[in-house]
């Protein structure tokens, strides 16, 4: 059989690292909006003396849900496999953070940065096994590199260039 080669590893290859990218700039922006938030808790009415506790248990919340269900999203992935995994989990991190755009109490501010790190909680584990799929074992490890470095570091980048505008 003489098939001739398609460009399908790359279209793969871009869109896991477009989902990796975006990931991170979800990630970064929560730094840069820091000061704004302050603002929308002074809106709130709280005393500027908690802002910094508040901006603490916002992070702490996206953490613990991000942490906390990284063994149950890897299960989903083998159940269910990458492709539907990784849009649910688009699809959940992006509520998310809609969500804390539009949140009215800082309830609401909590219940955004769970579902933004419940969302994003295995993305990367997705992405390993995208590649896994999808890549012979002798090219997957530099697929593996270029999305980890470059979507990290890209998403890092385009936050702190495109954000002022």
């Amino acid at each position: 059989m003489n098939e001739t080669p398609t460009n399908v590893r790359r279209r793969v290859l871009w869109l896991g690292f477009g989902v990796s990218w975006l990931l991170y700039v979800h990630r970064y922006v929560f730094a840069l909006i820091k000061t704004d938030l302050k603002v929308e808790f002074t809106k709130f009415g709280i005393p500027e003396a908690e802002h910094n506790e508040l901006l603490s248990y916002l992070q702490v919340g996206f953490s613990a849900a991000y942490g906390l269900f990284q063994v149950p999203a890897g299960i989903v992935i083998d159940f269910f496999g990458p492709h539907l995994f990784l849009t649910g989990s688009i699809v959940v991190w992006s509520l998310g953070f809609g969500l804390l755009a539009f949140a009215p109490s800082t309830s609401v501010m909590y219940a955004s940065r769970y579902t933004l790190g419940l969302g994003q909680s295995g993305v990367l584990a997705g992405i390993g096994r995208m590649t896994k799929l999808w890549f012979p074992a002798e090219t997957r490890s530099t697929a593996q590199g270029l999305l980890g470095v470059t979507a990290s570091r890209g998403g890092a980048v385009c936050c702190y260039l495109f954000f002022p505008l």
